[in-house]
């Protein structure tokens, strides 16, 4: 593309990034990615092999999901891609990691480091990436050194930083090695200053950093330069009055970001787009704040950086624009700190940084990756379990939470539950489905924002509700609102429309929309299954209590009937889960569906015992009467 016309290569740009405005929309966080206890500055990706590795200044990584289990790894790791769980890979390196890259057979690692494996290795190293050993080779910059920069093309791998030597020979700041061998290459564009950023092309290299010459030639913060002796490549490149920080490029057109507020003469604050590495566009979407890392992908650019606006929209820390137009999309990630890396893969956009939370989860700490959402539409559940509801405030106990026995985990896939979702998208079952733990926090202490237990909610074709178009583990709340694992409100990803809700629960009848319901991505439709106006599907489908309706309770085999005698009732599990001998003994520090009433005890008999919620609910006075759930 460097041979076209300027106006033949912004058409091809204009179409390979419209392609892309589709997925212009909310970005999900993967949950199953295990988390660094410290910052992650460095990310580097194994495509090939579906590995990412994350350096920095952490020295382990804690599951997501309970218990919670931690691993050691000290300032990198490698993690697989596709079920986030760190691999054996193992270096031990004994200082802060800035810059990684990934080649054929070696992790190659910068920063202020001077040990690798306990070996000699002053701020520059290689591991292999199979093994985790460090390997012979050893540049040596020298201690007071600084590696900020790597980049792999051709074979060979470019450094830069700041140093004045490697291998023994001069070399100011940026240099080349090939891979195969080790060897120091001639490649010595020699910038005055520190380098922070390396972005090849097939026949040159952008740099990008505080420096202002390349050599003896004026290139203040960027320069392009040829791959063989680290000559001037483009001689047009346009001034920029501050440092470059990160750079992404997308075809011939770069993309720049830093501390710089004017481009060529242009005001471009902090982040700017050229054509060719020459032309400086109109794109222009104007972060209040210099920038730290910038990444293309999905017809849109993430910017990333010390900014509480882009535009006038608020992103701080985090946030993308599109790649043509420059403006903010609408997805709010609001990472709770820095974001100091940037990477894509395909549709994934990898983040590195000093956070705890990303896109409304918490204790997401540190590294976190984000692939587009499917439409999806949001909205508001409201339902009230009957074994726990306490009449009079109309909330439910949290019994289950004080006595300990609630799981961070939902129980409906051990009980054969499979959950619907659309699998054409990556990890659409983490919007949708059975993966990720409730996040620690969430569950609560007091009050109507105290987790009672897991449900599920589905949504139901609007011609034909026997079919389930979606379906999601949530959290139900002691005042009856349903939320995300996080705490956050619903979202489930199917196209707006209309569309049948219902509610299911372990030991409860679910419970169905009469009527279909419109759902879109913006808004927030509300659901109230507790409201005596809503229409439900069936007949008795809830429990008249007051003006409230709650859903039955006593459905102890999962099976969609409340049955008090016969073959599969649910009264004879509630014995059998005490012991079967005795029915006075009571079982206690456990999560049982025979707990009916949802007190975190088992009881067959006595005052407020499990038994007796299921024949009052098949009608009290002839036990072989059953009740059917609701739905079709």
């Amino acid at each position: 593309m460097y041979g076209m016309k300027p106006t033949l290569k912004l058409v091809i740009l204009w179409l390979a990034l419209a392609s892309g405005i589709a997925n212009a929309q909310h970005m999900q966080l993967e949950l199953n990615f295990w988390r660094p206890n410290g910052a992650v500055f460095a990310i580097a990706v194994d495509s090939l092999n579906n590995v990412v590795y994350i350096g920095g200044d952490f020295t382990g990584l804690t599951d997501p999901q309970p218990p919670y289990a931690t691993v050691v790894r000290n300032r990198v790791a490698a993690l697989d891609m596709i079920t986030g769980a760190p691999l054996p890979w193992a270096p031990d390196v004994d200082g802060q990691i800035i810059s990684l890259a990934v080649g054929p057979s070696d992790v190659y690692i910068g920063g202020s480091f001077s040990t690798i494996n306990g070996q000699t290795r002053q701020k520059i190293g290689a591991v292999n990436k199979l093994t985790g050993l460090v390997t012979s080779w050893n540049p040596n910059p020298g201690s007071g050194a600084l590696v900020k920069a790597m980049a792999i093309t051709g074979g060979q791998l470019f450094v830069g930083g700041q140093f004045n030597t490697l291998s023994g020979s001069s070399r100011t700041n940026a240099a080349a090695f090939q891979m195969s061998t080790g060897a120091l290459l001639p490649w010595n564009p020699a910038p005055n200053d520190l380098v922070l950023c390396l972005t090849p092309t097939s026949t040159s290299m952008f740099i990008g950093g505080h420096f202002t010459l390349i050599g003896s030639n004026p290139f203040p913060h960027l320069a392009e330069v040829d791959l063989t002796n680290g000559g001037i490549a483009n001689w047009s490149i346009p001034a920029v009055n501050m440092p470059v920080r990160d750079m992404a490029l997308f075809g011939s057109t770069l993309f720049i970001a830093g501390d710089f507020t004017t481009v060529g003469g242009a005001a471009r604050p902090y982040a700017a787009q050229l054509n060719n590495g020459t032309m400086v566009t109109s794109w222009n979407p104007q972060p209040d704040a210099p920038q730290t890392a910038i990444a293309v992908a999905n017809g849109q650019v993430y910017l990333a950086g010390y900014q509480n606006m882009i535009g006038s929209d608020s992103r701080p820390w985090l946030g993308a624009v599109s790649a043509l137009t420059g403006i903010a999309t609408p997805w709010v990630p609001n990472p709770s700190g820095n974001v100091f890396a940037l990477s894509r893969v395909g549709e994934r956009v990898l983040c590195g940084g000093s956070f705890t939370s990303m896109n409304g989860f918490n204790y997401t700490t540190n590294f976190a990756t984000l692939v587009p959402e499917p439409p999806a539409v949001t909205l508001r559940v409201f339902a009230l379990l009957e074994g726990p509801f306490i009449a009079g405030p109309n909330t439910m106990s949290d019994a289950l939470r004080t006595s300990g026995v609630l799981p961070y985990t939902e129980p409906y896939s051990a009980m054969g539950y499979t959950y619907t979702y659309d699998a054409l998208h990556p990890m659409a079952s983490t919007s949708c489905g059975g993966y990720g733990g409730m996040v620690q926090g969430v569950m609560g202490t007091a009050g109507t924002n105290t987790t009672v237990d897991w449900a599920i909610l589905e949504l139901r074709d609007a011609v034909n509700p026997s079919l389930v178009v979606a379906s999601k583990r949530v959290l139900i709340k002691a005042g009856g609102e349903l939320k995300d694992v996080n705490n956050g409100y619903l979202r489930l990803p199917v196209p707006p429309g209309n569309y049948h809700v219902a509610v299911r629960h372990r030991n409860h009848l679910g419970a169905m929309t009469a009527s279909p319901v419109a759902l879109n991505s913006t808004g927030l439709t509300n659901v109230s299954f507790s409201n005596s106006a809503l229409a439900t599907y069936g007949t008795d489908a809830r429990k008249v209590a007051g003006n409230m309706r709650l859903l039955w309770c006593g459905d102890v085999t999962f099976d969609h009937m409340l049955k008090y005698t016969g073959s599969g009732n649910d009264r004879d599990p509630i014995l059998a889960a005490i012991g079967g001998g005795s029915p006075t003994t009571i079982l206690t520090g456990q999560y049982r569906n025979e707990d009916v009433n949802m007190d975190g005890l088992v009881k067959y008999t006595g005052a407020s015992n499990d038994r007796d919620p299921i024949l009052v609910n098949i009608g009290g006075s002839t036990p072989t009467n059953t009740r059917a759930e609701q739905l079709p």
